[in-house]
């Protein structure tokens, strides 16, 4: 998934801060399963810093079970052996149960090995544009597309959602899933639709009577 903004205002890194929560919650909550952004891009004009959209707590306390996981630690390991900087996080959570902490990544090159890979756990990479062109350059640089978020201007927003490489996209809001939307990527990121009724229409056979006109 990729969040792309315009501007991180005040209310922008509160909206930000609501995104990892909900980011969270869903993650504590549906246990194993990975969901959360991959990689979030900003202008690097933005007023914000790091460290003020990290002024909060609310990122502290999210866990992912499977302390020490495997596969995670290997990747954040490939990612800083090849020029990545561990910005927060990849520390031990002392906390009761089983947690991975969250990380945040940042210069991150397109030859990083982890570029154009998928984690599958609470890390986030951030990445600094120049332009809006080069955000929707660098976000359609995957060869996965499933879903995307757009900060914005609603109507700006949306032109810019049109331009990103992925089945889905959202507005100001964390995506989700819900019975009556499509839900779907492209890419490596499979194709088809499951829900709505798209995902009805997935499992009907199709049936076609002609008779040619004569």
């Amino acid at each position: 998934a990729v969040a792309i903004s315009d501007r991180f205002t005040n209310e922008e890194a509160y909206v930000m801060k609501k995104l990892a929560h909900t980011m969270g919650a869903r993650t504590l909550c549906f246990n194993n399963v990975a969901s959360g952004v991959e990689k979030v891009l900003g202008l690097d004009s933005s007023p914000n810093t790091m460290d003020e959209l990290l002024s909060t707590d609310v990122i502290l306390v999210f866990g992912y079970v499977m302390e020490n996981n495997p596969v995670i630690q290997i990747k954040l390991k490939q990612a800083a052996e090849n020029g990545a900087k561990v910005y927060y996080g990849n520390e031990k959570v002392d906390l009761p149960g089983q947690f991975f902490m969250p990380t945040i990544l940042t210069d991150i090159t397109p030859d990083n090995p982890i570029f154009d890979q998928e984690m599958f756990g609470p890390v986030a990479s951030v990445y600094k544009v120049n332009s809006e062109e080069e955000a929707i350059a660098l976000a359609n640089n995957s060869s996965y597309g499933l879903g995307n978020t757009v900060f914005g201007e609603p109507e700006h927003a949306a032109r810019v959602a049109a331009k990103i490489e992925t089945g889905m996209s959202w507005i100001n809001s964390g995506w989700a899933s819900l019975p009556e939307l499509p839900f779907g990527g492209v890419k490596n990121s499979g194709y088809g639709r499951e829900l709505s009724e798209l995902g009805f229409n997935a499992f009907v056979n199709e049936h076609l009577v002609f008779e040619p006109k004569r």
